[in-house]
């Protein structure tokens, strides 16, 4: 795919090791702000954990595989999560709105980082859970998301559309 604006310089393919980590750290993310979540249940049903996980994967799994992976330059090959190959299996080349998955991307990764330290705060201040029992999770979670966000910006450096991706974390000038 020819598009204007790429990153010559960018890495051509990942490695396993390479996707077969951030995927790691990205379900280490999801999962533990999913245990975030656990205690607020209704009745003994842990609805905003199992709410939290069918938009994970609703989000990461299909609707930003169609609208910004089937637009990418990785599409059908291995970018750094390897969901570049993930979409050519589930949709056709550019069948989605690349400006709608980008603002899309942006919104899940604020809910899946955010809505899980949101809601512990909320039970803190109400008395909904203790923060003894739940600061190693907690401490998790922010590891991950510290992690995650540090992969992201290494990962956006060195990419072939770092220049043109509305979720890139690295500097849109040419280095």
């Amino acid at each position: 795919m020819d598009l204007p604006g790429l990153y010559e310089k960018g890495m051509e393919k990942a490695s396993l090791p390479q996707m077969g980590f951030e995927n790691l750290m990205i379900a280490g993310l999801i999962a533990s702000g999913s245990v975030l979540l656990f205690p607020f249940q209704l009745g003994a049903i842990p609805v905003m954990t199992i709410v939290y996980l069918a938009f994970v994967v609703t989000m990461l799994g299909f609707v930003l595989r169609k609208h910004l992976c089937s637009s990418c330059w990785y599409y059908g090959k291995s970018c750094h999560c390897g969901w570049g190959r993930l979409s050519a299996r589930l949709f056709k080349q550019n069948s989605g709105n690349y400006k709608l998955g980008g603002t899309l991307g942006n919104l899940t990764w604020m809910v899946i980082m955010i809505l899980p330290l949101l809601v512990f705060i909320v039970g803190l201040l109400t008395s909904s859970i203790r923060f003894a029992e739940e600061w190693p999770v907690l401490a998790f979670f922010l590891g991950f998301v510290v992690i995650n966000g540090g992969l992201h910006k290494k990962s956006c450096t060195e990419c072939k559309m770092r220049f043109i991706c509305p979720g890139s974390a690295a500097k849109k000038k040419a280095v």
